[in-house]
Parts: C-alpha cells; structure tokens; sequence
C-alpha cells in the first residue's frame, strides 16, 4: 500500500496489489485525453439499400466527465461495385444512443466498368460535443441514394480500426 504526494495531496494511491489509481482529486486540463477506446476489425459488407445500412463498424464509450467532446475515427475503405450506371450514396458516423449524426457525406460515382473502391476515401471522423452521460455507441452506416451499384465497405477484408476518444473541457 502506497500513495504518491505533492503538497500534501495524493495524486497517486495503491492498495494491496490492486494496480495503482490516480486520487480523485487531480484535475486534468482542457484538451487532456482521458480515454481511448479500439475497435479492430476485418468483416466486410456490401449493400443494395436505400436506406441506412448498418456497417461492421461500431464502437461505444462511456465519458468519465460531463464535460467531455467524444472524438471517433474510423480508417476503413468504401466504395461502388462494377459501376454500370451513375450512382450516389451517403455515409456517416451515427451515435444511436442519441439518434446523432455527427459527421455526414455524400458522393456520386459516375458510370464506368469496373470498381469504384475508396471513392468515399479511407477515413472518416466526428466530433460529438454534447455526448449522453452514460454509454454511447457510434456506428458508421451507408446508404445509396441513386443508381445501380452496390455500395461495399471493406471490400478487400483488411485490417480497419475504428477509435473513440473521450478528450476534456
């Protein structure tokens, strides 16, 4: 059993052989990162819908402050299957604690042969700055808005990583 002092005050305690925890009393400062949370992944989906399509992508995170912005980013591929006509989808990082979009695009693909993979570019990220106090839980979905192709995330099967940051006010 141990504790750590400044002035007087605990900063650092230990009981037994529990692992040591910083005193309640520390305040951190404005832009400190007080949590990170990964989510990694391989699966891969591909869709026709026109509605919000729930892709593999989905984390959740609790804030420890009130105060607190939650950061998610994810790193994964999106794209059209064999563009036989023009086609337009949208995505987004969606917090279904709250029914929040927190960060949205739009883009349209025009007609060609082949694949239009990584068109929608390979990261996305939102800021949510009045996050639930409790648990909230972001998906990345999509939806095609026109045209004929499937819409595919992570159609290669890599390795995609998806991350939510609790960063204080």
């Amino acid at each position: 059993m141990g504790s750590i002092k400044i002035a007087g005050k605990n900063i650092v305690t230990q009981s037994g052989s529990d692992e040591p925890t910083i005193a309640s009393n520390v305040v951190f400062p404005a832009g400190h990162i007080i949590q990170l949370v990964k989510f990694q992944f391989t699966d891969s989906d591909s869709e026709t819908g026109a509605t919000w399509q729930d892709s593999p992508a989905v984390i959740s995170i609790t804030p420890q402050f009130a105060s607190s912005f939650i950061l998610v980013q994810l790193f994964a591929q999106l794209g059209v299957d064999n563009v036989q006509q023009d086609t337009n989808f949208s995505y987004r990082i969606y917090n279904t604690t709250e029914t929040d979009t927190i960060y949205e695009g739009k883009i349209n693909t025009s007609a060609a042969t082949g694949y239009g993979y990584g068109r929608a570019g390979s990261s996305f990220g939102g800021l949510d700055i009045s996050p639930d106090s409790g648990s909230n839980t972001y998906r990345f979905q999509y939806g095609r808005n026109g045209g004929s192709g499937p819409i595919s995330f992570n159609p290669y099967g890599k390795q995609c990583v998806m991350i939510a940051m609790e960063i204080k006010q």
